[in-house]
């Protein structure tokens, strides 16, 4: 069966012009649980090609205003034990744009439509979220600038559950101007 496209619908060139970019943070939930710092444990990588400290919780996301955001989390040590059990599974609990100069929230709405989406991991228990990843758009009139944010990571403890919270605040997205 052959079907004819001649009339179909084509997105305009510009609709393809800036993909989707995934902001993936990697855990050592061991050294995570073991040490309480977040040195030395979390890395942030991207696929964006003009993005700077790759591989570091410094990571500084090249986009462009309207660009959609996925962020990723994965543990390094996520694999079934030897007596069945899994290990804890992190998970991004919030992201806060921050203000330029200190801690504080920022006022500027970097990211429209920000938040968390989830996958039932059938392996573990059909009904706990444990593929978890937040998305959203930069802002699509956002002038270009560096915008930091903090990433606040829920990493359960490996023998009580109860969450434990760490701070990464040393991430940003760099938003160039359109082309």
């Amino acid at each position: 069966m052959t079907h004819d496209l001649s009339n179909a619908s084509v997105p305009p060139s510009s609709t393809f012009r800036h993909p989707q970019l995934n902001i993936i943070t990697v855990v050592d939930v061991s050294r995570l649980q073991r040490t309480g710092s977040v040195n030395d444990a979390v890395f942030l990588l991207d696929n964006s090609p003009s993005s700077t400290g790759k591989g570091t919780p410094h990571l500084e996301t090249a986009c462009a205003p309207g660009q959609v955001l996925n962020w990723l989390i994965y543990g390094i040590d996520s694999q079934r034990r030897s007596d069945g059990s899994w290990p804890t599974f992190p998970s991004i609990a919030t992201i806060v744009f921050l203000h330029e100069d200190s801690d504080a929230p920022s006022a500027i709405k970097v990211s429209s439509d920000l938040k968390t989406y989830g996958m039932p991991d059938r392996v573990r228990n059909p009904l706990t979220p444990t593929y978890r990843y937040w998305a959203g758009g930069v802002t699509p009139d956002l002038a270009p600038g560096r915008f930091r944010y903090r990433l606040v990571l829920d990493v359960p403890d490996a023998y009580t559950g109860t969450s434990r919270y760490f701070e990464v605040s040393s991430a940003a997205l760099r938003v160039v101007a359109p082309e």
